[in-house]
């Protein structure tokens, strides 16, 4: 069975627990020059190889987007949950750039004091401003097991909590909805890694649920979050069980678009395929599917 989103705390949990990583791991070529040959971290990150290569990918894509200080300083001193967010806007970005975005405008203002992680256009047209949020599978601990600082996790945690995640989306989006000005496409990137993977129906029950549903109405079912165009499911397809030295390992990233049918402005489907029935757009080992 895959693993619900192939995180390195959420794979540890599944594997070997983290009490038996305690000390820093090695890191690969381009993580070690990148952190100037120490690893900030000592929690055991990043534990295999294939989470190796990853790293490598990500920080090099960073570096050559001319944000390199900004991400050392920000992973040499974020906590583990703040890595995994961190690493979440290296991905999306990296993704959005290998489909054919152009990235710029890192940590663009938002529409209150806090910023956006950057901005992402074709052809320098249209900028679409991009929020992306990471809620994780920490917030379904109980208090209990956050006291008692868990070691392991086991195959009864996985039954226990695969639980409807649509409420933890409509959070999401509103934590995130002040960022969205009125004047501007807005996108916001949901890059989940809860116990039960957040799938198609659940976005959908977030979004476009009737009001007369049992679940409430959907944010996109009026004009209560005009300011924001639509909302993209981040998924991580990667199989880190699956990795080898030989062949090493490529991120498999993809995408699910949902459009906000009241949006105020220009709306992200412009450049981002929206359908009644969304596809998953990926990238993997081969090739990239452009958006339509």
């Amino acid at each position: 069975m895959a693993l619900p989103y192939l995180t390195h705390d959420a794979y540890v949990w599944h594997i070997v627990g983290m009490s038996s990583l305690a000390t820093p791991a090695q890191l690969g070529p381009i993580a070690n020059e990148f952190f100037g040959g120490k690893n900030p971290w000592t929690d055991g990150f990043p534990a295999f190889p294939s989470i190796r290569k990853e790293l490598d990918l990500l920080l090099e894509f960073v570096a050559s987007r001319n944000v390199k200080e900004l991400y050392l300083s920000r992973l040499r001193k974020g906590k583990p949950a703040q890595r995994y967010e961190y690493l979440n806007e290296i991905r999306v970005a990296y993704y959005f750039n290998s489909i054919g975005f152009e990235i710029a405008d890192w940590e663009k203002p938002g529409n209150n004091p806090g910023c956006g992680e950057f901005t992402i256009s074709r052809d320098r047209e249209d900028a679409i401003f991009v929020e992306v949020k990471s809620p994780g599978w920490e917030g379904t601990l109980t208090t209990d097991e956050r006291k008692a600082r868990r070691q392991k996790y086991s195959e009864s945690d996985r039954i226990r909590r695969v639980l409807p995640n649509w409420g933890d989306v409509r959070k999401c989006i509103e934590r995130a909805y002040p960022k969205f000005s009125s004047n501007r496409a807005n996108l916001l990137v949901i890059a989940a890694d809860f116990f039960a993977p957040l799938d198609n129906r659940q976005m959908r029950i977030a979004l476009f649920e009737p009001a007369a549903s049992e679940y409430g109405p959907g944010h996109f079912t009026s004009e209560d979050f005009r300011n924001l165009g639509g909302v993209t499911m981040f998924v991580n397809e990667t199989d880190h069980l699956k990795f080898s030295e030989e062949t090493g390992t490529v991120p498999r990233y993809g995408h699910l678009f949902y459009s906000n049918p009241y949006a105020l402005n220009c709306r992200p489907e412009k450049y981002m395929r929206y359908e009644e029935r969304p596809c998953l757009r990926r990238i993997g080992s081969v090739m990239a599917e452009t958006p339509q």
